[in-house]
C-alpha cells in the first residue's frame, strides 16, 4: 500500500492541514510555538500530524491513546475528520475517511475506485486486506520509531524481546494456535481430572451399591421369612375366627329359634291369661247373681214361712185385713198353697246353692294366678334369651371385625416392602454406574492418547518450537540490516549482532535472545556503553527491526517516521544519521525532532507552527 497524502480537519490541534506523504525523500519535521519560549517546538502539533493522524485514519487510535471525541479540536468541538489518500497494490486510488462529530460524514468509510465501504466493521475488514492483515503494533514498528515496542529493544528481557519479535513477525496465528493448544490441554487436563474423579466417585458408588444390594437381599430374605411366619399365624387366626364365627352363627340361629318359641309361648300365655281372666270375671259376676237369687229366695221362703205361721194362727179367727172369719178349711188351703210355694222356693234355693257351689268349685282365681306366674316366667326367659342373642350378635361383630383386620394385615404384608422392585432398581443403578464407568475409562484412554499429541504441539507453538525456528531463520536478515546500519552510522566502529543462543560462563549454551555489542573489535555489553553508544545501539536496533517488520508486510513501504530517534546524538552522530537515511529504501522518511541543530543536515524541512490555538504546516 502506497500512502499519498493526509488531510486533518479539526483534528487535535490542527484545523486544516494537508501533508504530502509520497516521494518526499528525507524530510525533517520540526515544530515552532511563536512567542512561547517555554515550549519552543514542544506542543506545536508535530506528533498530532505524524504519526497520530496516519494511525487514526488506519486504526482509529493514536500513539498517545486518544480516540473518540477526545481527538476533536477543543475550540471547534465538531466537524473533525481525518482523510488518508493512498494506492493499493493494483494502483487503484484508496480514500480512507474517519469522521467524528462531523456534519457531512457520520461513519468511517473506505473508497477504492468506484467501490465504497461504510461502517466500522466494513472499514476494518477492508483496511486489513489493504495492509495484508498486519496489526496496529506491527504497523507502528514498521513505520513509526521512537514511540513503541521496538524502542529500547536492548533494554528488554529475553521474554519481552521474543514477544516483540513475535508481533513484528506477525506470529499472531502461532499465538492463537498456542493459546488454543493451551486451552485444549487445559481442557484435556480438566476433563481427565473430572473423568478420573467421576470414575473414582462411580467406583465408590458401585461399592456402596454392592454393599447395599447384599444387605437388601439378606434383609429381603429375612423379611420374606418373617412375612411367611406372620402370614401363617394370621391365616391360622383367621381360620379360628372363621370357625368361631360359624359356631356363633349357629348359636345365634338356635337362640333366635328359642327366642321365637319363648315369644310364642309368652303370647299364648298372655292369650290364655286373657281368656281365664275373662272367664274369672264372668264366674265372679255369675256368683254375685246366684247369691242375689239365693238371697231373694231366702227372703221369699222366710216370708212364706211367716205367712204360713200367720195363716195357721188365723184358723177360726178373723182376718186382720178383711175382718172376716177364717175357716179351718180356708186356712188349710192357704197353708197348702204356701207350703207348695215354699217347697218350690226351697227347690229353687237348692238349685241355686248347687249352682253356686258348682261356680265356686271351678277355681278360676287359682288358674289366673297360675297363668300370671307362667307369663312372668316366660317374660323373664324371653329377656334372658334377648340378652343372650345380643351377646351373640356383639361377639359376631367382634369376630367379623377381627377377621377384617387380619385380612387387611395380610394385604398390608404384601404391600409393605416391595423387595423385588427395590432390588431390581438398585441392580439397575449399579449396571448404569458400571456402564458409565466403562465409558469414562474409555474416554479417559482417548484423552490420555491425545495428551502427548497436544503437549508436543504446545512445545511446537511455544518459544522453543516453531517460533524459535522462524526466529532463527530471520536472524541472518536481521544481522545483515544491523551490519549495514552499524557501518553507515559508526563507520564500522560498532557492531551489533542478534544471537538467539547465549553462552554462559560455564560454557553451556542456552536458548536466550541477546543483542551482542562490539566496540572497536572488543565485545562489551549494552550496560557498559556510554550514553552516545547506547543511543547508536538503539538506532541501529530500531532500524534493523524496521526492515524486518517491513519485509513481513510484503516489501519496503514508501513511508518511514522516526520520532525523536536521533535526539541526543552529538553533531557527528547526527550527520552520520542523516547520511544513513539516504541509503534507506523508502520514498519518504519523516524525521521528527525537537533539536534545533538538525535543520542544516536536511534538504527538506517542514515546520508545524502552533499559533492562536491552531496548528498549521509550513512545508518547503
Amino acid at each position: 500500500m502506497r500512502f499519498d497524502s493526509l488531510h486533518l480537519e479539526n483534528f487535535i490541534s490542527h484545523k486544516d492541514t494537508t501533508i504530502r506523504l509520497a516521494d518526499r525523500g528525507v524530510i525533517l519535521l520540526q515544530g515552532r510555538v511563536p512567542g512561547d519560549s517555554a515550549f519552543t517546538s514542544n506542543s506545536a502539533g508535530k506528533s498530532a500530524c505524524l504519526p497520530d493522524g496516519l494511525l487514526y485514519a488506519l486504526f482509529g487510535r493514536t500513539l498517545r491513546g486518544a480516540k473518540g471525541k477526545s481527538i476533536v479540536h477543543r475550540q471547534v468541538g465538531k466537524n473533525c475528520c481525518v482523510t488518508l489518500t493512498a494506492q493499493d497494490k493494483n494502483g487503484a486510488q484508496v480514500i480512507i475517511r474517519r469522521p467524528q462529530l462531523h456534519s457531512d460524514y457520520t461513519r468511517p468509510s473506505v473508497q477504492i475506485g468506484a467501490e465504497q465501504y461504510i461502517g466500522d466493521d466494513e472499514v476494518k475488514r477492508v483496511i486489513d486486506l489493504l495492509l495484508g492483515g498486519i496489526d496496529y503494533d506491527t504497523f507502528c514498528s514498521a513505520l513509526v520509531f521512537g514511540k513503541g515496542d521496538a524502542q529500547f529493544f536492548t533494554q528488554r528481557t529475553d521474554a519481552e524481546r521474543k514477544d516483540i519479535l513475535s508481533r513484528l513477525l506477525q506470529f499472531g496465528e502461532l499465538d492463537r494456535c498456542a493459546l488454543a493448544t493451551k486451552k485444549t490441554l487445559t481442557g484435556l487436563g480438566d476433563s481427565m481430572f473430572a473423568k478420573g474423579i467421576g470414575i473414582s466417585q462411580r467406583e465408590e458408588t458401585q461399592q456402596a451399591l454392592r454393599e447395599v444390594l447384599t444387605r437388601m437381599v439378606r434383609e429381603a430374605a429375612l423379611r420374606q421369612q418373617q412375612r411367611a411366619e406372620r402370614r401363617a399365624k394370621l391365616e391360622h387366626d383367621a381360620a379360628l375366627l372363621k370357625k368361631q364365627l360359624a359356631g356363633i352363627t349357629d348359636a345365634i340361629a338356635t337362640a333366635e329359634i328359642a327366642h321365637a318359641d319363648c315369644l310364642r309361648k309368652k303370647e299364648e300365655a298372655a292369650k290364655k291369661y286373657l281368656e281365664i281372666n275373662d272367664a274369672y270375671e264372668i264366674n265372679k259376676k255369675t256368683q254375685l247373681e246366684i247369691q242375689e237369687v239365693q238371697t231373694s229366695l231366702t227372703r221369699h221362703i222366710a216370708g212364706l214361712i211367716k205367712a204360713q205361721e200367720e195363716v195357721q194362727g188365723l184358723s177360726g179367727g178373723a182376718c186382720p185385713t178383711c175382718k172376716q172369719e177364717v175357716s179351718e178349711e180356708h186356712s188349710y188351703q192357704c197353708t197348702s198353697v204356701i207350703s207348695e210355694q215354699l217347697a218350690y222356693l226351697r227347690e229353687q234355693q237348692a238349685e241355686v246353692s248347687k249352682s253356686l257351689g258348682e261356680v265356686a268349685s271351678q277355681g278360676w282365681r287359682d288358674k289366673l294366678q297360675t297363668i300370671i306366674y307362667v307369663v312372668a316366667e316366660e317374660d323373664a326367659a324371653l329377656k334372658d334369651r334377648q340378652l343372650t342373642l345380643n351377646g351373640l350378635h356383639a361377639r359376631e361383630r367382634e369376630i367379623v371385625q377381627f377377621y377384617k383386620n387380619i385380612s387387611s394385615q395380610l394385604t398390608e404384608e404384601e404391600a409393605v416392602v416391595d423387595d423385588e422392585s427395590a432390588i431390581r432398581d438398585t441392580t439397575l443403578q449399579l449396571e448404569v454406574s458400571v456402564a458409565e464407568t466403562k465409558k469414562l475409562k474409555k474416554d479417559l484412554e482417548v484423552l490420555e492418547r491425545l495428551m502427548p499429541y497436544y503437549q508436543t504441539w504446545e512445545v511446537g507453538y511455544g518459544n522453543a518450537g516453531i517460533r524459535s525456528m522462524l526466529l532463527d531463520e530471520k536472524i541472518p536478515a536481521l544481522n545483515i540490516s544491523a551490519e549495514k546500519y552499524s557501518e553507515l552510522l559508526t563507520d564500522g566502529a560498532m557492531r551489533i549482532r542478534f544471537n538467539p543462543v547465549a553462552t554462559l560462563a560455564s560454557g553451556e549454551r542456552r536458548e536466550k535472545f541477546t543483542v551482542e555489542v562490539t566496540v572497536r573489535g572488543q565485545p562489551t555489553t549494552y550496560e557498559l556503553c556510554s550514553d552516545g553508544q547506547r543511543r547508536r545501539v538503539d538506532i541501529i536496533t530500531t532500524l534493523a527491526l524496521s526492515d524486518l517488520a517491513a519485509a513481513q508486510i510484503g516489501g519496503p513501504l514508501n513511508l518511514l517516521i522516526l520520532d525523536e530517534v536521533f535526539d541526543g546524538l552529538d553533531a557527528t552522530g547526527m550527520e552520520r544519521a542523516a547520511q544513513m537515511l539516504l541509503h534507506m529504501e523508502r520514498e519518504s522518511i519523516f524525521v521528527i525532532t525537537h533539536s534545533d541543530n538538525m535543520a542544516s543536515l536536511f534538504h527538506s524541512v517542514a515546520t508545524v507552527v502552533y499559533e492562536n490555538g491552531y496548528s498549521r504546516l509550513e512545508d518547503r
